[in-house]
């Protein structure tokens, strides 16, 4: 997983470098405010198996050794050159161990993979300039439904348990969820849910060609809704004080719609055809 994070920040560095080099065309933008994103990143839950050995859920706790990938398909259109929305499709696996965290020796370990759908606004604050390039920093929020499927396993006298009794007598005080069927051949439990969940987040953008853009955020979602909110794990402690939270950090690519309608023979592909000349100067779309 250390090659997946480090695969990540090379990813970001690419970007930030091809777009440097593209300064005789990202000054340029097409009039067109519809984009169709592609991105990955890194990601970590922060719920109640693993973290480190402190006491409070900070960001501290995050462990790249259990760090997963996210990857994430949205269609966002700009309603002016403020404020966007975003129709977000996003992929995860989680993944955490308590071993060397402060439940040792409570010997859970969970892998968990998540189907999101969410909708976010999209507020552009601040327009800069990186030599030549401009830039766009910007805030989203919004709502999103999390359906995802838990896998866990605890470890009982040098193995996984096999039901609910032998977990019980060593952790009396967890709440736990699919322990009522028998483990699966791998020897992980298994639990279907569903909950809400709080997208929030910041990230940078800026264009790399009349029709591409490259955007890099670092967000958190927050999971609402019922007991389903704190079991994204597999378990739920007696002194679980918040119900589970994880963040992303993604790197994506915005691929304007007039380019894929070109592609794909739809309309007109006028930059093709005229040239850049006819777009307005990248002070701000």
């Amino acid at each position: 997983m250390k090659k997946f994070f480090l695969l990540t920040l090379a990813v970001l560095f690419a970007m930030a470098s091809f777009a440097a080099r593209q300064s005789g065309l990202h000054k340029y933008r097409s009039d067109s405010r519809d984009f169709i994103s592609f991105g990955m990143g890194p990601n970590y839950m922060f719920g109640d198996l693993g973290g480190s050995k402190g006491k409070d859920m900070k960001v501290t706790e995050w462990d790249i050794l259990y760090t997963r990938p996210t990857f994430q398909i949205f269609y966002e259109h700009d309603f002016n050159k403020r404020i966007g929305a975003r129709l977000n499709f996003v992929y995860s696996l989680f993944a955490g161990n308590d071993e060397g965290s402060r439940n040792s020796k409570r010997e859970y370990e969970y892998y968990t993979h998540s189907f999101e759908t969410s909708l976010n606004l999209v507020f552009y604050f601040y327009q800069g300039r990186w030599g030549r390039s401009s830039f766009d920093i910007y805030a989203y929020t919004g709502v999103g439904y999390n359906m995802y499927n838990a896998n866990w396993y605890c470890v009982v006298n040098g193995q996984h348990a096999k039901n609910r009794n032998a977990i019980m007598g060593k952790h009396p005080d967890a709440e736990l969820k699919g322990v009522s069927s028998t483990p699966n051949k791998d020897g992980y439990f298994t639990y279907d849910g569903t909950t809400m969940t709080v997208p929030i987040g910041m990230g940078v953008r800026f264009p790399v060609s009349p029709y591409v853009e490259v955007s890099a955020d670092f967000g958190w979602r927050w999971a609402f809704g019922g007991d389903d909110a704190d079991f994204m794990d597999g378990m739920k402690s007696y002194w679980s004080g918040s119900h589970d939270t994880y963040a992303v950090l993604t790197f994506s690519a915005m691929v304007n719609m007039e380019l894929i309608k070109g592609w794909l023979g739809i309309g007109s592909n006028c930059y093709a055809k005229y040239g850049r000349g006819q777009y307005r100067n990248r002070n701000r779309r």
